[in-house]
């Protein structure tokens, strides 16, 4: 191509639309569209590049609408409140709109207020729509209006569904709409599933039911319980909590090729969301008013569960005998309720003999709510936590590649003891027993619920060099114990897979230096703080070497906790460190920048 022609010469020469003014407003991508064509090419016609320009625009432009009163503007334009056409659109309007708008959509986000009444009603009576006009949508997302009339719905069948629709998410369904008898609910998802019935995923998430009703559940699990047959692609179904009853399930595990069946976000932690396994989620809450029954059983390739449960329960179900607790690949169990060890150890036992396969693992210690005051948490959460005896031997569950234990309870683990527990798991890719105060249990809780004990350098030296495979590692490390000679690290061997290194640590005070020591510090005067930083930046450099690529380190403190410094961005903590502080950390920042480079 000729070095010569440059983009604001094209562009003076082949004046485009301004649909490709929208998306060609940098030179680097004007440059990748014009490195298609030859020079003799644009030379040739201004005309046709121009044409090509506007094309690839258009399609930039319209492939992913957020706004949909835009799209509905290039058919007939709007009234200045945007809430209805201010004519009525004729056959060409409609035949313009799918020739140059309508065919290029493939993504559309639809809110409460960008598709009124009066447009559907315009187009639910227009005589020129006889088939889907978006045919190439592949994903709706519709923040579905309190009440659906009967207009309303036709016409987002006739725009919007159509049989390549690949996913539909129906958000904030009101019991106006579900309960609603002029235009049912049932019906309006019969007739997406009889105009779209390839879609591959269908999520829907309502607003609370009040207490005690349980009509508008049952209405909402009787609909998606019978269009489930009417879609034999679909793969994945995202229900409300009050959908989770044995009849939806029970249609669940009736379908041939549903892989998973998971609570809506947002309701339930899903932090990490399933892919590519086979998977059905179930969700018992105490507090919920009506817990189904879970037919366990019936799910004959059930890879993967979360539930909602004590302790004990989970072990007396995966000690139960049930045909999938063998095939059982990943496993996730959130905690309501106070713990002790010998609970904890029944359920580790449990995983060992019985989940042999299992290859994700993750236990979520939860107080059943977040409340604005943190010491109106009850005394059964503010014992002594958990310590290497509860936490028992995983041998049996060699294959686990990835293990995180969330708590909002102490977790006391010696280094021997963390040691040994990871001993045996020699295809761990990730290990992480760092808590999340703010996200578990609200602000304030960290002096309440304080972090796990934190272990020695030379502890996480000796799991790093054991677990070769591991990429992740989010632990808690004392850099003020545990190595007699400050200037003797250990021993970091070879290379690492090790991606991650998320280190969490007490071993300073939140204010340090410029705090005067306390009784409760960990050493006696500031040089030693100094001391045990340069250790960590040198530590840093020896991993740096080694081929880590990434490191957090927070600061687990009185009063906040705070990011120190990232690997990931270059921080700037003015807001909450002082620049004495940043002097006193400076190494570490050094340290750190190397991950970058």
């Amino acid at each position: 191509m000729n070095s010569d022609i440059l983009p604001d010469t094209l562009m003076q020469t082949a004046r485009p639309a301004k649909a490709t003014l929208k998306a060609l407003n940098t030179p680097e991508l004007l440059l990748q569209i014009i490195g298609y064509l030859t020079a003799k090419e644009i030379r040739r016609s201004a005309y046709t590049v121009s044409s090509l320009w506007n094309e690839i625009s258009r399609d930039i432009v319209w492939k992913n609408v957020e706004d949909a009163g835009e799209l509905f503007n290039a058919l007939v334009r709007l009234t200045p409140d945007r809430d209805r056409f201010s004519s009525m659109p004729t056959r060409d309007d409609w035949e313009s709109f799918e020739r140059r708008v309508a065919k290029r959509v493939r993504r559309i986000y639809l809110s409460q207020h960008a598709f009124t009444r009066q447009m559907a009603d315009v187009v639910y009576r227009s005589p020129f729509i006889s088939k889907p006009v978006l045919k190439n949508i592949e994903c709706i997302r519709w923040a579905v209006p309190g009440r659906v009339r009967d207009a309303l719905g036709s016409a987002v069948h006739l725009l919007f569904m159509h049989p390549g629709l690949q996913r539909c998410d129906l958000e904030e369904l009101q019991t106006p709409f579900i309960m609603n008898s002029y235009y049912p609910f049932p019906v309006f998802m019969r007739e997406v599933a009889t105009r779209a019935p390839n879609i591959r995923s269908l999520a829907v998430s309502a607003s609370a039911f009040p207490q005690g009703e349980v009509t508008g559940a049952s209405i909402l699990d009787g609909a998606l319980s019978t269009v489930l047959p009417m879609l034999p692609s679909l793969r994945t179904l995202r229900v409300p909590l009050c959908a989770f009853t044995e009849r939806l399930l029970m249609a669940a595990a009736a379908s041939s090729v549903l892989e998973t069946l998971l609570p809506n976000p947002g309701q339930v932690d899903a932090r990490k969301p399933w892919k590519g396994r086979t998977a059905i989620a179930t969700l018992v809450r105490p507090e919920f008013h009506r817990v189904p029954t879970i037919p366990l059983d019936a799910f004959k390739s059930l890879t993967a569960l979360q539930l909602c449960a004590s302790l004990l329960d989970a072990a007396q179900l995966l000690s139960a005998g049930h045909p999938f607790v063998s095939s059982l690949m990943d496993f996730r169990l959130r905690v309501l309720e106070p713990s002790k060890n010998d609970e904890v150890n029944a359920l580790t036992s449990a995983i060992a003999n019985h989940a042999r396969r299992l290859q994700h693992l993750t236990i979520a210690f939860h107080p059943p709510f977040i409340p604005y005051d943190p010491y109106v948490v009850p005394d059964a959460w503010r014992g002594d936590g958990i310590n290497e005896h509860g936490l028992g031997p995983l041998s049996g569950a060699s294959q686990l590649l990835t293990l995180h234990i969330v708590h909002a309870v102490p977790l006391a683990l010696s280094d021997t003891a963390l040691v040994q527990l990871l001993l045996p798991l020699s295809l761990l890719q990730d290990v992480s027993l760092v808590s999340e105060p703010n996200w578990i249990v609200g602000v304030g809780f960290e002096d309440l619920f304080p972090p796990h004990t934190p272990i020695t350098i030379a502890a996480l030296a000796d799991i790093m060099n054991t677990h070769r495979r591991l990429e992740r590692i989010g632990l808690y490390v004392d850099f003020m114990e545990g190595v007699p000679d400050e200037d003797k690290l250990p021993a970091l061997q070879g290379r690492y897979a090790l991606c991650e290194l998320d280190l969490g640590t007490t071993g300073f005070p939140a204010d340090f230096p410029s705090c005067p020591p306390t009784p409760s510090s960990q050493f006696s005067d500031h040089d030693d703080a100094q001391a045990q930083l340069d250790r960590l930046a040198m530590f840093l450099y020896e991993a740096i070497c080694m081929g880590v690529d990434h490191c957090d380190i927070i600061h687990f403190g009185s009063g906040r906790n705070r990011r120190i410094c990232s690997g990931m961005d270059d921080p700037d903590y003015s807001d909450c460190l002082s620049g004495e502080v940043r002097r006193r950390w400076e190494p570490v920042y050094d340290a750190i920048s190397r991950f970058d480079a």
